[in-house]
């Protein structure tokens, strides 16, 4: 019975997890022995629209790597450097804006101000 579940519960993302969600085994059973796939499909999407956190998800299951963030090779290898590199582009909204950043990083390692 369990290999019925099992294949019929191709929307769950595990489906050897479906069993477990199907308690009254014998109503899938007919008198003349043969297994009602109809009634066990008809469950499982039952459970699933109840426990939607089973269902398997369709596409990309983690987001891509974003290059753009973090450190890239040959990419600027500090503050100093990127504000350089904004200088040079007459970038001035990033230049300041870094800088803006360094001088917040400053203030936060600062020694504690006595009053």
């Amino acid at each position: 019975m369990d290999a019925e579940i099992r294949a019929a519960a191709s929307g769950w993302a595990d489906p050897t997890d479906a069993p477990r969600y199907l308690d009254n085994r014998d109503r899938y059973l007919g008198e003349d022995g043969t297994v009602d796939t109809a009634a066990i499909t008809a469950d499982l999407a039952a459970v699933l629209a109840q426990r939607p956190h089973l269902a398997r998800v369709d596409g990309p299951r983690r987001p891509a790597p974003d290059p753009s963030q973090g450190q890239r090779q040959g990419g600027p290898s500090g503050v100093a450097e990127q504000i350089r590199e904004a200088e040079a582009r007459s970038d001035w909204a990033t230049a300041i804006s870094l800088k803006n950043q360094r001088l917040a990083e400053q203030d936060r390692t600062a020694a504690p101000r006595i009053p």
